[in-house]
């Protein structure tokens, strides 16, 4: 067998074993859907956020809400970055 065809049958080992362990956090999956649910019936907005890798996932996750479900939801990071420009840009407009 091929070396990539080792390296694929790992990693597809390994995503499978992760997927299956998502069964031991559906309590604590439950409980968050169910406190983001009672927060947005309440009018409150999702603020999500993450560093590097996770801050892509944050994105995502809130992008999710806003476009499928159209909730308030904003990425932490999106809003570091956007306070960062919008800094930037008036302080080299001087």
């Amino acid at each position: 067998m091929r070396n990539s065809s080792k390296i694929l049958k790992r990693a597809i080992v390994a995503a499978n074993q992760t997927l299956q362990s998502l069964f031991d956090l559906d309590t604590q999956v439950a409980k968050a859907a169910d406190l983001i649910e009672e927060s947005f019936r309440a009018g409150n907005k999702l603020l999500v956020c993450g560093n590097g890798g996770s801050a892509a996932d944050a994105s995502h996750f809130a992008t999710e809400f806003v476009v499928r479900f159209v909730f308030p939801a904003m990425a932490g990071y999106s809003l570091l970055r956007a306070t960062i420009m919008v800094s930037m840009r008036f302080s080299l407009a001087r």
